[in-house]
């Protein structure tokens, strides 16, 4: 059976040493509980990452952030906005004006009230008028 070199020489490394997976990433996770503790869960894991890249000079992976994070359940408590909440917003369904003509329709001084259900715009010489 063939293996290569650096294979051979990173496992043959690993035996002599005798360190597990969860030994190699101790330091690693340290540096990543830190960060995640000192930001009170906020950050997710990309933002961890570049976190390490600036404070401690370190190139990681993100993948193995993520991975670290998730194991030892360090994942940002994210809050899922609700899609319905914009819609309502952008729609104005339930939204309802003030009642300022109290139904008096009537009024002594011509071209003093319009009323209507449609929006209308008019352009004058002075003004922009907004009919509601």
């Amino acid at each position: 059976m063939w293996v290569s070199k650096s294979w051979y020489y990173k496992h043959r490394q690993l035996i002599l040493t005798n360190k597990t997976k969860e030994d190699r990433e101790k330091y690693d996770l340290n540096i990543i509980k830190s960060l995640v503790f000192k930001y009170h869960r906020k950050h997710w894991y990309r933002m961890i990452t570049m976190l390490i890249k600036s404070k401690y000079d370190l190139i990681m992976n993100h993948k193995k952030v993520l991975r670290l994070m998730k194991k030892y359940d360090l994942l940002a408590k994210i809050r899922k906005k609700n899609p319905y909440a914009k819609i309502r917003k952008v729609t104005q369904e339930h939204r309802t004006c003030s009642n300022i003509l109290n139904r008096e329709f009537r009024w002594l001084i011509a071209s003093k009230k319009y009323w209507t259900d449609l929006v209308i715009y008019i352009i004058t010489d002075t003004e922009h008028i907004f009919l509601y």
